[in-house]
Order: C-alpha cells, then sequence, then structure tokens
C-alpha cells in the first residue's frame, strides 16, 4: 500500500519529533502493508516557508537510515499546503512540492474553521496551469458538514478529495466519521492517507480502519484508493472511481438547528 498523506519528516513541522520516531513510526507502516510512503509536511506562506530543498533533503537522509536498518519502506518527497492566493504562482516557479515530486497533484489544506474566499480562484488558476488539486481530509472541515453541496461542487469541477483514515472509525468525532463515509458512498475519494504524525502506541495501527475501508468499498475498491491511484499520482497517471458496496439509510437528525435536515446511517450488505 502508499500512505499519500503522513508527516514523517523529523523537525519540520508538527509531526514526528526525530528520527528514532520516524524510524518506529515507519515500521508501524511496514508492519500493516505500506510499502511506499509520500512525507507531506506542512507549507505555510510567509516567513516560516518550507522550501522543496529542505524537504528534498530530509526525504534523503531518512531513506539512508530506513536502508541500513533494513526497513523495507520507501519516502517520498510531498508536501501539505496550506492554501493561500499566490499559491498557483509559488508552484510555477517550483517553489512548491507536487505529491511525490512528479508534477502534477497537489496536496492542498483548508482554514478548520471558515472557508477563505479565494479558494474557488486558487483551484481554478491551478487547474488552468495544469494541476490537479487534492483537498486534505474534506471530511474534517466545520463548514462542509453541513453544506455538502460545496462537495460536490468542487468534485464536479475538478478536485480531488484525500480521505483520512481515522475518519473511518471516528478518531476525529461523529461528524467527519459521517462525512467520510457520505464521501465515500458518492465516489468522491481519490487518495486515502494516514495523516499520522507520530508513531502509535498500537503495535499495528490503522488495521481497523482498513477494515472498515475494505468492507466499504470490496477489496478491489480499497486497492484502488491504497496502491492503484497513488500510483497514478506517482506516474502522472489518471485517477480511478471506486463503487460503495454498503447501504445507506435515511434518517433525520434531532437537536436544535437540525431539524428537517437528513444525515446518513451506514449498514454493510
Amino acid at each position: 500500500m502508499i500512505d499519500t498523506h503522513l508527516h514523517i519528516l523529523p523537525s519540520l513541522d508538527d509531526g514526528v519529533r526525530d528520527f528514532e520516531e520516524a524510524i518506529t513510526l515507519a515500521r508501524q507502516l511496514v508492519q500493516v502493508g505500506y510499502t511506499q510512503v509520500i512525507a507531506t509536511p506542512h507549507v505555510l506562506g510567509g516567513k516560516s516557508f518550507l522550501s522543496p530543498e529542505i524537504i528534498r533533503k530530509s526525504v534523503e537522509q531518512l531513506n539512508k537510515i530506513l536502508r541500513e536498518q533494513e526497513i523495507p519502506l520507501e519516502v517520498l518527497p510531498g508536501a501539505e499546503i496550506y492554501l493561500f492566493p499566490q499559491l498557483p504562482r509559488y508552484v510555477k516557479e517550483g517553489r512548491i512540492l507536487t505529491l511525490g515530486g512528479q508534477g502534477k497533484y497537489l496536496l492542498v489544506e483548508l482554514p478548520v474553521l471558515s472557508l477563505p474566499h479565494y479558494v474557488e480562484k486558487v483551484f481554478f488558476e491551478l487547474q488552468v496551469a495544469g494541476y490537479h488539486p487534492v483537498l486534505a481530509h474534506p471530511e474534517r472541515y466545520s463548514y462542509i458538514m453541513n453544506d455538502r453541496a460545496l462537495l460536490e461542487h468542487w468534485a464536479g469541477s475538478g478536485v480531488l478529495y484525500q480521505l483520512n483514515l481515522r475518519s473511518l472509525s471516528g478518531r476525529y468525532g461523529s461528524g467527519p466519521k459521517e462525512v467520510a463515509l457520505w464521501l465515500l458512498k458518492h465516489h468522491m475519494i481519490s487518495l486515502v492517507g494516514t495523516d499520522t504524525h507520530h508513531p502509535s502506541l498500537e503495535n499495528e495501527p490503522f488495521l481497523r480502519e482498513l477494515a472498515l475501508l475494505g468492507d466499504s468499498l470490496g477489496e478491489d475498491g480499497k486497492d484502488i484508493l491504497m496502491q492503484r491511484n497513488p500510483r497514478a499520482v506517482l506516474t502522472q497517471g489518471a485517477i480511478q472511481r471506486t463503487e460503495f458496496q454498503g447501504e445507506f439509510i435515511r434518517t433525520k437528525s434531532r437537536g436544535k438547528g437540525n431539524s428537517g435536515k437528513k444525515r446518513w446511517r451506514l449498514n454493510f450488505f
């Protein structure tokens, strides 16, 4: 499997603190079946801007250590870019890393609480320039939980979505879990990432979530999101869609401010 979103590079952001933590995390990922990961440290505009050169150097150092430790995991360069108005220009100037450094797919994130007015303009300019924006964990943005038409609109305009694996087990709460399942049901997820920042306390993390993903999509659908589509990112290929294999039952939510709104509940066949 290929992880398309995690923070495994030491001391570059809020991810692992040192190479010892990175090695522990790498071992855990290998134990559950990962063979490649795309390191995606947070990249912000401004004075603390993280350059591609720094990211590539850290990737090179970590891969060297993993080879010495005989850990069969390859780390590839990437970034999780906090969307800002000048992003299309930065990408054209080579100041931003695409996923895998392959020059086509770009992982971006949005503010958690409010939607910037320039988002659609930036998405459009990136696409005109030949890039494919991939929105990180769309299920976690509070303003999207109550406006799924926005997700449909962006998907219709060509924006791709990356799901956080642990959203499926409710790690981030019931709201993100519900949106995650809704996105899978509507064939909107293209990539899945662990978005892990530190080694897990579990010996083999993510097994529960990987099982839930398999239950939702079948093994073929799981393979599309965990192997085929990530490989397409790394070879500048085409993204495939999945078919949902669960059953959604409409229910009405209760409580203040939600009267009459429809929610989804998941059953598996």
